[in-house]
């Protein structure tokens, strides 16, 4: 890790993150401005303003990619882009950084536990919510380019006749270039190229971007979100100590508790390596914060959390996909 960021290897070698000496483990702040765009009715073909506006997201879809979803013995495909830069997520147009502490997370590349969970999803029907509400909420904190989220659309709503429920879908990433640039260019050509315009009328499609921690403390930030999200999805967010607390905070502050002691009905699901090398994020860091905040909240609402899956790698980078619920 260098003065300016950091940055991980996912190749043939092993994957370690380069850490300079005296490195601090301090995110500073660029601003505590958090942006949350709302798109009621989104797939509703009665508003010919939705059309024009996927249109516009989907012009900016660059470097196309795709995933097959199996889906009820039919197939959807969510649309990605490969890995792109921004300078201005950059620092002096030098090295392209995975992550800058305080300026950048990540959000242009897929990073490999968002296709481990979304492939998760597809195929273990995990997304089959128990409570009886008519409405159903699906944050992906992280976002970036929004995989785990853009399979959980396909999944609850492809070939899906159910149209009496509502469906609010939000898509969180600490930037908003990167939810300009790689989510809404997805998402549009995600819900275009599977057909989903004409399928749903109550869908709601949220955008945030903003630092987990300000959105955890903000009330009137979380006057939407705040014990109201049924699942939550993340992948590759625990990387290291820091943004692993600042996520299980937004988890407790979210996260809908579970009804009638059935943890089916409302969870998170955390896809996540067994450790990051250097940075002490991992498994183990998002088990502690757990313990941690639970151990300051006296009267609130508990965190419980068990591992539903683990992938074995011959380089030692051991993925795992972690349950989280509310009691």
């Amino acid at each position: 890790m260098s003065s300016d960021g950091f940055f991980f290897d996912f190749g043939e070698q092993p994957k370690m993150e380069k850490v300079a000496q005296n490195e601090t483990n301090h995110h500073d702040l660029v601003g505590s401005t958090v942006k949350i765009e709302t798109f009621p009715n989104i797939l509703s073909n009665n508003d010919n303003n939705n059309a024009a506006l996927l249109s516009t997201w989907g012009e900016k879809y660059q470097n196309p990619e795709k995933m097959e979803i199996s889906i009820n013995n039919t197939i959807g495909c969510v649309y990605y882009q490969a890995a792109l830069t921004k300078d201005s997520l950059q620092i002096d147009n030098h090295e392209v950084k995975d992550i800058i502490p305080g300026r950048y997370y990540g959000g242009l590349k897929v990073w490999s536990c968002a296709p481990y969970l979304s492939q998760f999803m597809a195929t273990h029907n995990v997304l089959h919510n128990n409570n009886n509400n008519n409405e159903m909420m699906i944050a992906e904190l992280g976002a970036g380019q929004g995989m785990p989220l853009l399979t959980a659309i396909l999944l609850t709503l492809y070939n899906n006749n159910n149209n009496n429920k509502s469906y609010q879908y939000i898509f969180q990433d600490y930037n908003e270039e990167v939810i300009v640039d790689c989510t809404q260019p997805n998402f549009a050509t995600t819900v275009l190229q599977n057909n989903l315009i004409n399928n749903h009328n109550n869908v709601r499609v949220d955008f945030i971007s903003g630092d987990w921690e300000v959105l955890a403390h903000n009330h009137n930030n979380n006057i939407h979100y705040e014990n109201k999200v049924n699942i939550i999805l993340g992948s590759d967010v625990t990387f290291d100590e820091l943004a692993t607390q600042k996520l299980v905070l937004l988890l407790q502050k979210w996260l809908s508790p579970i009804q009638n002691n059935n943890n089916n009905s409302n969870f998170a699901l955390i896809a996540t390596k067994e450790y990051y090398f250097g940075t002490n994020g991992g498994v183990h860091a998002l088990q502690t914060e757990i313990e941690t905040l639970n151990s300051k909240n006296n009267n609130n609402h508990k965190l419980m959390c068990e591992i539903l899956d683990r992938v074995e790698d011959s380089l030692g980078m051991n993925r795992m996909i972690v349950k989280i619920w509310k009691v």
